[in-house]
C-alpha cells in the first residue's frame, strides 16, 4: 500500500510539473507577441520623425529610443524562437545554398564591425570552398552568427577561425562548420548543459542563443557540440546532412 501511495504521489507531482511547464511556455509565447506588437509602431514613427528633428540633443535621445526598441524587438523574436522550438513548430524554408560563399559573406560582415569598434580581433576562414547544401539560409546564418557573437564576446584579441569540412558518417555525408575562438574556454561547471536555456554564467546576452542554435541545427537533421581547444579557447561545431 505504501509503495502504491508513493507512486501515486510521484504521478501527481509529475502532472503538476507538466502543468507548470505548459504555463511557462504559454506565458513566454504570450509575452513575446504582446511585446512585439507595440514595438513596430514605435520604431516606425521614430524613424519618420528623425529627419524632421534638427536639434542634436533631441536626435541623440531619439537614437536611444530606436536602439532600445530594436533591442526589445530582438528579444521578442528570441522568445518566439524558443516557443517554436519547444513546441516543435519551427518552420524551415529550405533552398540550395553555397555554404562557402555564405560563410565568406558573414566573415566579411563581422570584420567590418570589429574594425569599426577598434577590436584587436579578426575573423578568418580556411579558403571556403563552394559546397552546396539544402538549408534554411536565414536560420543557418542565425546559428553561425550566434556562435560568432559568443566567440567575439569572449575573445579579446587574436584570430577567430571559421572552419568548413565534409565528413562521412554511417554512409551519410555531413557538412561540418566550426568556429574556433581565442577565449577562456568552456567552464566545466556548465559544459554538460551548454545548449540548454540560460546555461551561460555571463551577464552578456540572453543565455538563449545556443539553445536556439541547437533547435535549428536539429531541425535540419544535424548535431551541435563544443569542446575546449588544447591550447586556448574553445571550438563550437555543428553538422548538416548533405544529399549525395
Amino acid at each position: 500500500m505504501a509503495v502504491f501511495e508513493s507512486f501515486w504521489r510521484q504521478a501527481e507531482l509529475f502532472e503538476k510539473m507538466k502543468e507548470v511547464e505548459k504555463l511557462q511556455k504559454d506565458f513566454i509565447n504570450m509575452a513575446a507577441h504582446e511585446l512585439r506588437n507595440p514595438i513596430q509602431p514605435i520604431i516606425g514613427f521614430s524613424e519618420l520623425l528623425y529627419p524632421k528633428i534638427v536639434d542634436q540633443e533631441q536626435r541623440r535621445l531619439l537614437d536611444e529610443v530606436i536602439l532600445n526598441a530594436r533591442r526589445l524587438e530582438r528579444l521578442a523574436l528570441i522568445m518566439l524562437d524558443v516557443t517554436r522550438i519547444e513546441n516543435n513548430s519551427l518552420v524551415l524554408t529550405k533552398e540550395i545554398v553555397d555554404i562557402g560563399k555564405a560563410v565568406r559573406d558573414i566573415v566579411e560582415s563581422y570584420n567590418r564591425k570589429l574594425e569599426e569598434n577598434a577590436k584587436k580581433l579578426v575573423v578568418i576562414h580556411d579558403g571556403m570552398k563552394s559546397i552546396n547544401a539544402t538549408i534554411d539560409k536565414v536560420r543557418i546564418t542565425q546559428v553561425i552568427c550566434n556562435i560568432l557573437d559568443n566567440a567575439v564576446s569572449f575573445s579579446h584579441e587574436g584570430k577567430i577561425r571559421v572552419i568548413l569540412n565534409k565528413e562521412e558518417q554511417d554512409g551519410q555525408t555531413f557538412l561540418i562548420i566550426g568556429v574556433k575562438d581565442m577565449g577562456r574556454g568552456i567552464d566545466q561547471e556548465i559544459s554538460s548543459k551548454l545548449f540548454t536555456k540560460f546555461a551561460s554564467k555571463s551577464d552578456m546576452g540572453t543565455g538563449l542563443g545556443l539553445f536556439i542554435s541547437k533547435g535549428i541545427v536539429e531541425a535540419h537533421g544535424g548535431k551541435i557540440w563544443a569542446e575546449n581547444n588544447a591550447d586556448r579557447g574553445a571550438t563550437f561545431s555543428f553538422s548538416l546532412p548533405l544529399k549525395t
